[in-house]
């Protein structure tokens, strides 16, 4: 795995992007416009989730998070709901997976959820004055390659070193050992 970098993310956003408005260009023809657009967005949403959990330097959880997110995805496509319905379950998904795999704290989550809306609205405006499905996944993808800038450290794990961990184990024990060494009184 390599560092996150603005360049990596905002490069795997493109890529995302143009094979997420390629998907939207060619399905419409086959299929209605409405579900070309919520399948597109779904399958723009899956692999930013599939380079995020790559990006994550613990591995544990990967399966379980993928089976989650296509359980989401399909009652998605059951019970039809609505484009901006679609949209908020999409990026409520990527906020939980960058909150459990890269944010520390809940003031990392919070300031990701507030990057996660400027980058929802930017993309509503830009498609709405462009009319471009190219250009607002794009600038929501762009607006997203900041979130590596939220927190240093990519793991609640790696927040904690062995000598921390080992001085906590240490007083633990000591402290056993003073309840064990006390008289019971009679």
């Amino acid at each position: 795995m390599k560092p996150l970098s603005f360049v990596h993310n905002a490069i795997a956003g493109f890529i995302i992007s143009v094979l997420a408005s390629i998907a939207l260009f060619t399905s419409t023809f086959v299929i209605a416009p409405h579900l070309a657009l919520t399948l597109s967005i779904t399958g723009a949403s899956l692999m930013y989730i599939l380079y995020l959990l790559y990006q994550a330097r613990t591995p544990a959880g990967h399966i379980t998070t993928i089976i989650t997110w296509c359980f989401i995805t399909a009652a998605i496509l059951v019970l039809q709901l609505t484009l901006p319905l679609v949209i908020l379950t999409q990026g409520l998904m990527i906020l939980i997976i960058r909150s459990l795999y890269f944010h520390s704290s809940i003031t990392a989550t919070l300031l990701d959820a507030a990057l996660l809306g400027t980058g929802l609205a930017t993309a509503v405006w830009v498609g709405y004055y462009t009319r471009s499905s190219l250009l607002a996944m794009w600038s929501f993808f762009l607006i997203q390659a900041l979130f590596y800038r939220i927190s240093p450290s990519t793991s609640c794990n790696e927040n904690l070193t062995n000598s921390t961990f080992l001085n906590a184990y240490q007083n633990a024990e000591e402290a056993l050992q003073q309840i064990g060494q006390q008289e019971k009184p009679s």
